[in-house]
């Protein structure tokens, strides 16, 4: 088990009362992460490529995207990383898939989507979400949910009329 705020910060003089209180102790297992973790690299270099692949073929110009950016939430403790693919339909529709797991303070958020672009407002077409506080869980569901967002390819052979 690794604790989460590190060992040996109470020595440091930045390190203050409300940032050991603010700081969870809470244990969680090396494995759990790197499993959640594992899953969403997986997710980028199966599902996530492949869709990208095939963008790349459709939809060539401008060059699709393919993306894993991790990121904190605001100015709290909670942080997320995104998996996605992006790319604009021949009629200038801008679509992106993604996939997010936000972790918050118990649990951690999944969720997939495909929004769509014609402008400036961009509109979700699909979306599912799933919370739950068992890392391999969320693991196990990041594969599962990495392939049905990927597998919205509708759009791939639609052009608006």
């Amino acid at each position: 088990m690794i604790p989460i705020c590190g060992a040996g910060q109470e020595a440091n003089p930045v390190w203050d009362a409300a940032s050991r209180k603010a700081c969870d102790t809470s244990d969680v297992s090396a494995n759990d992460v790197r499993a959640v973790l594992r899953a969403l690299a997986e997710a980028r270099d199966g599902a996530f490529y492949r869709l990208w692949v095939q963008l790349t073929k459709v939809w060539p110009t401008p060059s699709p995207s393919i993306g894993f950016k991790i990121a904190k939430i605001a100015q709290g403790d909670d942080a997320l990383a995104i998996v996605s693919v992006g790319g604009t339909r021949p009629d200038g529709l801008e679509a992106l898939w993604s996939l997010t797991v936000a972790a918050r303070a118990e649990t951690l958020a999944i969720t997939g989507e495909v929004e769509l672009s014609h402008g400036d407002s961009w509109v979700t077409s699909f979306e599912e979400h799933f919370v739950h506080h068992d890392p391999a869980v969320v693991a196990e569901s990041i594969a599962v949910l990495a392939i049905v967002v990927c597998d919205q390819r509708q759009l791939l052979d639609q052009l608006d009329d």
